[in-house]
């Protein structure tokens, strides 16, 4: 489904439970483990996506506040409900063919 995107690491306050969610997702086991911090390498060139524990967060502004992040995939559509499906939110779910 995701077929890549140069890095990025979330903060999840479960860590156990992003890393299944992600595990599902993308469809393999993290590559690196370490407490309070798991990556994946995702897409046909590996990038990174890390997930780190919610207790390191910095300080967050008030307001809206986040990673943007474009995804390439074989199906928008299927992408999406998917996505959908499995409890993915936010303001706006957008995507863009190329």
């Amino acid at each position: 489904m995701l077929r890549g995107f140069a890095t990025i690491s979330y903060y999840a306050d479960d860590l156990d439970a992003a890393r299944d969610w992600y595990t599902t997702l993308v469809g393999i086991e993290p590559y690196y483990v370490v407490p309070g911090y798991i990556e994946f390498r995702v897409g046909d060139d590996e990038h990174e996506l890390g997930i780190i524990d919610g207790r390191y967060r910095p300080p967050m502004p008030d307001g809206p506040a986040g990673a943007v992040m474009q995804w390439a995939v074989d199906d928008v559509d299927r992408s999406l409900a998917t996505l959908l499906e499995r409890g993915a939110r936010g303001r706006t779910l957008a995507a863009t063919a190329r």
